[in-house]
């Protein structure tokens, strides 16, 4: 999987192109800016077969008619497209923006791709996972069996400690969750 990630960076191969506006009619704005790019940097996308879409926005909500009016650019520009697209809502460093990033690539891309990081943000990584165990489905054998399983798997994949709220302990004779 990471192979694709830098052939998705591979300028032979793949162009990206950045806009940001704000105002009426900052997607329509930000779409021409696109245009723009793509006519001064002599960008040729007709071999294009893929196009990831990662826009964001500030304060002011994204609307289905901004999202439609970019998708509707890049339609403009090669019919032929496969758009993956990524839409990130109330950004902290936009106030009333919306920014738009694109890559057109020549590669199809048929395996999931995290959109995110192939625009170079880091993964977000889930803190906790919430699991459930009732006592009338498993034995306090099995939850604990569960629970050991679970503790060397988060080690496996780089976790240190695997922490475990909300009941008493883990030899669990009855189940009495804990407020936190």
């Amino acid at each position: 999987m990471k192979e694709i990630y830098k052939k998705l960076r591979d300028p032979r191969f793949s162009t990206f192109i950045y806009s940001k506006n704000e105002g009426e009619n900052r997607a329509k704005n930000a779409a021409k800016a696109i245009l723009n790019k793509l006519k001064k940097g002599n960008h040729d996308v007709s071999k294009s077969k893929c196009v990831l879409l990662d826009i964001s926005s500030g304060k002011s909500e994204l609307t289905i008619d901004e999202i439609s009016e970019i998708n509707d650019t890049l339609q403009e520009i090669n019919k032929n497209l496969s758009i993956i697209m990524s839409v990130q809502e109330k950004e902290m460093d936009l106030d009333n923006e919306i920014e738009v990033k694109i890559i057109f690539t020549q590669y199809e891309i048929k395996e999931d791709v995290d959109i995110g990081l192939a625009f170079g943000r880091k993964p977000e990584i889930t803190k906790s996972l919430p699991l459930y165990l009732l006592e009338e489905e498993y034995t306090s054998k099995e939850i604990s069996e569960i629970i050991s399983f679970l503790s060397e798997v988060y080690k496996d994949i780089g976790g240190d400690k695997l922490k475990i709220r909300g009941f008493q302990s883990i030899e669990v004779e009855s189940l009495e969750p804990m407020l936190y």
